[in-house]
């Protein structure tokens, strides 16, 4: 799949009601069930509030993103959506424990499209979840470590499991860069500094993959796909509230990484030996 195809939308949902929450995250969010506003197709969706705790423009942006970049890329995730939350939907929560945090997200926000029955995490710490699964895992790895995703760890993975396919969730804290001061980034991306080397211990995959033989050195190719057209069309299927100056930084910084996508292969083969 490509966003770049004709027809490649991120669908605007009109909230209808709440089906229910999940507790476990930080950003608390909600299933609901909505509309889609071009279709009128009717569905369930995942929707991170953006009065939630990490939640915000900048980080509905973040989710969209790398939502829209592991698409792309092929790395399986819920399919991104705008939740649209409205004054008659909030009015439906009054008397309910949630009705101030809906009645601050009044306006767009973000949610992705609810993956429903079978799913479970994905326990990273069971060696025996990575059998047939390693060069799968190793493009999981790929994809966080370009796109600088610290919140992938041993307890919160951040990993669901249907149907065999491994999905990636939760972003609003990905780009990791974006939060360093410009003269403290590392000025050679594609390079693994000692930081950036210390930091991919901590994640959930880490250990597990650590001296298999590499398997997705194909994976590599799919970057050439994210060129002027796949970046001119991420920045359109964003809402007004999320252009920001943000989507720029971002971009530059992963291009560069892009530009160095060989040296970058070699660096993580090294990581992982």
């Amino acid at each position: 799949m490509s966003i770049t195809n004709t027809g490649f939308t991120v669908p605007r949902i009109f909230a209808e009601s709440k089906l229910h929450s999940f507790t476990e995250s930080a950003n608390l969010p909600f299933v609901i069930s909505g509309v889609d506003m071009n279709s009128s197709i009717k569905g369930e969706f995942v929707v991170k509030l953006k009065s939630s705790q990490r939640m915000s423009p900048s980080a509905a942006l973040r989710e969209t993103l790398a939502s829209l970049l592991a698409i792309e890329l092929g790395i399986p995730t819920p399919n991104p959506v705008i939740i649209e939350i409205s004054a008659p939907f909030v009015a439906t929560r009054r008397g309910f424990d949630d009705f101030q945090r809906f009645n601050e997200s009044i306006g767009v926000n973000f949610g992705n499209q609810f993956l429903e029955d079978n799913v479970i995490q994905f326990v990273p710490k069971d060696a025996d979840s990575f059998k047939g699964r390693i060069k799968e895992l190793q493009e999981i790895f790929v994809f966080d470590l370009f796109i600088e995703n610290a919140d992938r760890t041993y307890n919160k993975p951040n990993l669901l499991l249907k149907n065999g396919c491994v999905y990636v969730i939760d972003h609003e804290i990905a780009f990791s860069f974006y939060f360093i001061l410009k003269f403290l980034r590392n000025p050679k991306p594609w390079t693994i500094d000692a930081i950036t080397h210390n930091s991919l211990k901590d994640h959930c995959l880490y250990a597990n993959l650590k001296g298999k033989n590499f398997l997705a050195h194909d994976f590599f190719k799919n970057f050439a796909k994210l060129n002027d057209t796949f970046w001119t069309t991420a920045f359109n299927l964003l809402p007004e509230e999320w252009k920001l100056d943000d989507f720029n930084e971002i971009r530059d910084y992963l291009c560069l990484k892009v530009e160095h996508i060989d040296e970058l292969h070699y660096e993580i083969m090294e990581v992982l030996k």
